[in-house]
Order: C-alpha cells, then structure tokens, then sequence
C-alpha cells in the first residue's frame, strides 16, 4: 500500500503573512486587489477565519504561493477543524485515508496495464496476429532495425 506523507507543517495564516509581507504588500492593499474587506484579510491572518477555496485560489495567484503548498495547508486545516479530537471522527478519517490509497493503488495499476499495452503492437496479417513487444520482434525476425521506427509503419497497415 502506498502511504501519502504530508510535509506541510506550516500554518495557513503565517504562509500568508509571510507572502504578503515579501511581496511588499500592506492587507489593505491585497483586500483592494482581490475585492474583499481588509478585516477578513486580517482574520486569515491571525487564523481567527479561514478563506473560503475560492479565496485560497485567488490569494496563491496574487501573493505567488504554491497552489499545491498552499491548498494542501488549506484542506489540512478544514480538516482538523473539522474533526477535531472526536473519535468516531478520526475512525472514519483512517478509513477514508485506506479508501483513497486503494483508490490510488487502483488507478496506477490502471496506468501501468496501459502503459504496457502501449509497448505491444499488432503485426499485419502476413506475419501473425499475436501480440508482440519490440523487443521480441526483434529477436524473432533478427531484425537489424529497431522495431521502434517501423511500429508506425506497421500500426497504419492493420
């Protein structure tokens, strides 16, 4: 199974900060820029609020923050708010973190099988009509050429 590790350690309001105070940036400035209230810039900020995703979107492309960065500290923080110390809470969350895994273990495997069938061709009718790699077309035909270069050739034919 493959285990998802989450580096982001840093908290929302302090990313923010830490953007806007490098790009020289006042929070009025930003609250003009992005069309809402200075406070609410504030309370992201002191991470008495927190921005909707929208928002989130919108500060990362004006402050110039990773939006994978700053959407991960994003959905980390809903997601303590969220559930807390609540043990029926962090059950399901254990569950949910297996379901994805699988899921993503699911969909690589997926990608690998189309991977693989993309590295088989189908020869023409005068040859066969088994699959082969290049590789073992290569050897089997003792073909000088690689077999890399005619697959498009062959492919056009079928």
């Amino acid at each position: 199974m493959t285990k998802f590790v989450l580096t982001i350690k840093i908290e929302m309001k302090n990313l923010l900060r830490e953007a806007r105070e490098k790009k020289g940036l006042k929070t009025r400035e930003v609250a003009q820029l992005l069309g809402i209230d200075q406070a609410l810039i504030s309370k992201f900020e002191s991470g008495s609020r927190k921005p909707t995703k929208d928002q989130v979107i919108k500060l990362a492309s004006l402050l110039e923050i990773d939006l994978e960065t700053i959407m991960i500290a994003w959905f980390k923080e809903k997601l303590l708010y969220e559930i807390g110390n609540d043990e029926y809470a962090l059950k399901a969350m254990n569950i949910v973190r297996e379901e994805v895994e699988n899921s993503y273990d699911s969909v690589k495997r997926k990608i690998s099988t189309k991977i693989k069938a993309q590295n088989k061709i189908v020869l023409p009718i005068g040859l066969s009509q088994r699959k082969y790699s290049t590789k073992s077309v290569n050897k089997k035909y003792n073909n000088p050429k690689p077999m890399k270069k005619i697959i498009p050739r062959i492919n056009s034919l079928v």
